[in-house]
């Protein structure tokens, strides 16, 4: 039986490979053998799980805010036979340092596990606090090269100009409906300022990828 934060629609939508299918599409292209990854908004782990069943990454760190689903993540991978080199983080990663120094944020607990943000939630249950870290002390840890991010608005807290060092690929689901279009155009100008290019062959739709050249 399905949690309950897992709705019928949610089930229909993984049933029918929908879930996540413009990322897993653009793995091929963004991904490569040695990488060490970062992913902030890990979901259930259906990427991770992709990814690592194709590619000998060397490091992958998943960061997911709503700890309900650290153990489908954990599920998400043993089903696939994923026992590579996967950390689950139970926080928010950020660039924010108001956020950073405050330690814990609020995180909005929606119904449908895909709607839980910092920024709101539709169908509200609950607020949790949960840990906040330094995203670039985070990566700079773990050497990572590749930063992947669907975190529901939040985007705008990472993407704010402060220098991602180890990261050369980007692969971001933007949120106009959360964040407007002047936050996008301010987070494009950002990620110029710190070196990486827009790169259509990683980029549908909402879905953009970075390098840089």
């Amino acid at each position: 039986m399905p949690p309950d934060f897992l709705t019928a629609q949610a089930v229909r939508t993984i049933g029918g490979g929908r879930y996540g299918r413009a990322e897993g599409r653009r793995a091929g292209k963004l991904i490569a053998p040695g990488d060490r990854i970062t992913a902030l908004g890990a979901g259930l782990g259906f990427l991770s799980a992709l990814i690592m069943s194709r590619f000998d990454v060397a490091d992958y760190q998943l960061v997911e805010a709503d700890p309900r689903l650290a153990p489908l993540i954990r599920r998400t991978h043993e089903l696939n036979g994923i026992d590579g080199p996967a950390t689950i983080h139970t926080c928010v990663a950020t660039c924010s340092r108001p956020l950073i120094e405050a330690g814990t944020v609020n995180l909005h607990v929606g119904q449908k596990f895909c709607a839980s943000s910092l920024l709101g939630s539709s169908n509200e249950l609950h607020e949790v606090a949960v840990p906040v870290v330094s995203l670039p002390e985070l990566l700079g840890a773990a050497r990572s090269n590749v930063l992947i991010c669907d975190i529901e608005g939040a985007e705008t807290d990472v993407f704010d100009g402060t220098p991602l060092p180890t990261v050369d690929r980007i692969l971001m689901e933007l949120h106009v409906h959360r964040t407007g279009l002047d936050a996008i155009r301010t987070m494009f100008r950002n990620l110029d300022a710190i070196g990486f290019g827009y790169d259509p062959e990683l980029s549908t739709g909402g879905v953009c990828g970075f390098r840089r050249p």
